[in-house]
């Protein structure tokens, strides 16, 4: 998923600004990306 983020950053970078549904979709990954950080770190600690 962080790669997939970073392809977008990287897509963004190359092909200019995106509408405004890119934005939308990279910010669900964004948000899942920290919930399975956040659960992994949890579950890592018990």
């Amino acid at each position: 998923m962080a790669c997939g983020i970073a392809a977008r950053g990287l897509g963004r970078a190359v092909d200019g600004r995106p509408r405004a549904n890119a934005y939308a979709f990279g910010g669900s990954e964004l948000v899942g990306l920290v919930l399975i950080f956040a659960h992994t770190r949890s579950t890592l600690r018990r």
